[in-house]
């Protein structure tokens, strides 16, 4: 019994080594897979900065192209007005124009 009872001690001693040993390499994964957990959460959270710097960024250049926008609808009216106006003077002269040679 002593042979079998020091061969089972033997084997116990083997296995919690053996435990201990794939522990400190478990640990050592662990680790690493935590630390690029926590690089991946930085570069998450740059990208997320990044975003926000373009959508604000996006807003403002929409507001700028409203704005821009809405003066040439304006421009373009004042054209129109002014055609229209030239137009009318046109009209007129012509009626001056013909009223005179009617005199002569």
């Amino acid at each position: 019994m002593n042979k079998r009872s020091a061969l089972a001690v033997m084997c116990l001693v083997v296995f919690v080594l053996a435990g201990c040993a794939s522990g400190r390499s478990q640990q050592s994964d662990l680790d690493a897979l935590n630390a690029r957990v926590s690089a991946l959460q930085g570069q998450l959270s740059a990208k997320d900065g990044e975003i926000s710097s373009l959508q604000s960024q996006m807003n403002r250049q929409q507001s700028s192209l409203a704005e821009v926008e809405n003066e040439k609808r304006r421009l373009a009216d004042r054209v129109d007005e002014l055609t229209a106006e030239q137009a009318a003077r046109k009209v007129a002269a012509r009626k001056i124009a013909d009223s005179t040679s009617d005199l002569k």
